[in-house]
This record gives structure tokens, C-alpha cells and sequence, in this order.
């Protein structure tokens, strides 16, 4: 998740120019014009609102809940090695969430669930402890940080293995705590797009037998994003074939790397997943990062006041009324099997 140490916006080469969506593998070709004309008798295409890092608070768990409740948040997705993160299952599974959880893959932030002597290459140097921007504490080995996995994959010191392992883990302390496997799963900081280890993740999870994970190739015009943000939309195209050859499925459409964890209004929000379902796109997916402020927080981002903002827009009726028409609230087909109050068979 972003943080509030982010640079500033820059000149980003990556944005002068943007694959277009018939080019990136799995994304819908143009719409012909005997698609325009059945248009109106066509299904609404499925839009997919994840909140990330459920587990990562305790105010950020009953944001969240609250977005899935009273707002449009059709799923969350958990960071296992999160503060909250048992907690939060809980929570969800009182609430009959269950089957509306997936994985948030975490290896940037935070302690990997696996030995240090398992993971070195994912750690900082030396097994030095402090992560800036993180309010952790003790003496246990931290990953590499969200700028410093990224420059430590580019400079080829992650090994893909260690992060398949890291991978395997979380999926397993998933699949312990939640009572099901993990069907979608998504990276924290978009580390699984990242081509140093996409493949070895992509192996993974397939094996694992998750069937979707987030592309985060949102198309948009030139300046929008942030130099990181482009550097993760060339990484996501470019993962797109690695995904979809593996037999991993995504949404045509992404909607979050604009808003950037940021203030947005629900006119905005609704106008941005009409852009990205532009050219026959069957359906989209965004990220949000909707909660309380947490009372002893993760990281900066995580005491943001715009955590709030976002979950005000996602609960606004205006919201719903914007998207009505332009597509259809998707729960994950699992979610049925999870009534009110139950959950997984213990």
C-alpha cells in the first residue's frame, strides 16, 4: 500500500506510451460493430471492489467489514502477517464474510511467515529490523521494504524460489485460518508483478489452485500516475501473458493505481471504472483502501485520514446509483456457500 513517504509525482517514460487493452493477453479485443448493436442485450459487465489489507488493523478490519455491509466493497483481501490478521477472520466469519476473502501476498512489508534462513534474499541486509514507515517493533527480520524489493528485484537479488515459498505459506496459513483455500490473490504493493519473480508466483499459486489475481494494467492518459505507479503498470502488462499461461484468471479492467490510495469522490470513482470498461471489457476489478483510523497503526498509510474519505465514498448511495447501469457488484462465486453468522465447516 502506498505510504506517506511516496515521492511525488515525476515525468514518467513509461506513460508517453500505454499497450492498449486488445494488446495485453487475456484483455477483450476491440468491440466490432455487431457487438455495438447487441450492446443492449448484453449482461452488465462484472465489477469486482477489493479492499486491501484486511488484517493489517484492528480499525482498518471494521472499516472494511462496514464497506462490505453498508457500501460496495465485494471483497477483501487479507494480509496474513498483518497485526489484525487472526482477529479479522473472526470478525468476518461472525459477519458470514468468509467466502468474500482472498489473499493479499505480501512480501514487502512486515515479517515473512517463513525463516529468516528460508527467505534471505527477501529480507533487508544483514537482517537488519528496521523497516522504515512501518510502526513495527522487536528484533525479527523484516521484508526489504516497498522500494527496496522493487530496486533489490531489479539489481537480480531476489530469488524467485524464496518468494514461491514465501508464497506457499501465506497460502497455507490462509487456507488454516479461513477453512477453505485461497481462490484470489492479489500482491501487496503489486509484488507479485514484478517480472523477477511473476513466473515463480504464477507457478504457485496456480499449483495451489487459485483461479484469479490482479492485473493492475489501468489504463489511463499520460501524467496521471506517479513514477511507481507506471513502473507497476509496465510490470502488470507484462505479467498479463505469465498469469494467463499459467491458467490464472483477471479482470479485463483495473481501477486503483489513479487513485493511488488517495481522495476521490464517487463521481470519480464511477467515471473511472466507465473509462477502463471502455471497448467491450466484460469486466473490472478495483482496489481500495477503505477503514477507520487505526488507533496503533501499521504505517503511515495506514493513519491516514483519507482512510476514512474512502470509506465514506464507498458507503455513499451516490456511489451505487453511479455504477447502476454501468456494471454489475460481482461477489466471488464462494461467497454463497458462507451464510450470515456461519462460515467453513471447523
Amino acid at each position: 500500500m502506498p505510504d506517506a513517504k511516496t515521492p511525488t509525482a515525476a515525468p514518467n517514460p513509461a506513460e508517453k506510451k500505454v499497450t492498449p487493452a486488445s494488446k495485453i493477453p487475456g484483455r477483450p479485443k476491440n468491440v466490432t460493430p455487431d457487438a455495438k448493436i447487441n450492446k443492449k442485450s448484453a449482461p452488465l459487465p462484472e465489477l469486482v471492489i477489493v479492499a486491501d489489507d484486511f488484517g493489517v488493523s484492528e480499525q482498518r478490519n471494521l472499516g472494511i467489514l462496514h464497506a462490505m455491509e453498508a457500501g460496495v466493497v465485494t471483497l477483501a483481501s487479507v494480509m496474513v502477517n498483518g497485526a489484525a490478521a487472526e482477529a479479522g477472520i473472526q470478525l468476518a466469519r461472525e459477519r458470514g464474510f468468509l467466502g468474500r476473502l482472498g489473499l493479499h501476498l505480501n512480501l514487502t512489508e512486515g515479517r515473512p511467515l517463513l525463516g529468516a534462513a528460508e527467505v534471505p534474499s527477501l529480507l533487508l541486509d544483514g537482517g537488519d529490523a528496521d523497516q522504515e514507515g512501518t510502526g513495527l517493533g522487536g528484533p525479527e527480520p523484516r521484508f526489504r521494504g516497498k522500494f527496496g524489493f522493487r530496486e533489490a528485484c531489479d539489481a537480480g537479488a531476489v530469488v524467485a524460489a524464496e518468494a514461491a515459498a514465501e508464497a506457499r505459506a501465506q497460502l497455507a496459513w490462509f487456507e488454516e485460518h479461513v477453512g477453505r483455500p485461497a481462490a484470489r490473490v492479489d500482491g501487496h504493493q503489486h509484488c507479485h508483478v514484478h517480472a523477477a519473480v511473476s513466473a515463480a508466483l504464477a507457478g504457485a499459486l496456480a499449483a495451489a489452485g487459485v483461479t484469479h489475481t490482479r492485473i493492475p494494467a489501468e489504463r489511463c492518459g499520460p501524467g496521471v500516475l506517479c513514477a511507481l505507479c507506471g513502473k507497476v503498470r509496465a510490470e502488470a502488462e507484462a505479467a498479463a501473458a505469465v498469469y494467463a499461461a499459467a491458467g490464472v484468471r483477471f479482470a479485463d479492467g483495473f481501477v486503483g493505481l489513479s487513485l493511488c490510495g488517495g481522495g476521490y469522490s464517487a463521481r470519480q470513482l464511477a467515471d473511472a471504472v466507465r473509462a477502463q470498461l471502455k471497448g467491450g471489457a466484460l469486466s473490472c476489478e478495483v482496489m481500495v483502501h477503505p477503514g477507520y483510523k487505526a488507533r496503533e497503526p501499521w504505517d503511515g498509510f495506514d493513519a491516514d485520514a483519507r482512510r476514512e474519505g474512502e470509506l465514506r465514498t464507498l458507503c455513499d448511495p451516490e456511489l451505487r446509483a453511479a455504477l447502476d447501469g454501468v456494471a454489475r457488484l460481482a461477489p466471488p462465486p464462494e461467497a454463497a456457500r458462507y451464510e450470515a453468522g456461519g462460515g467453513a465447516e471447523e
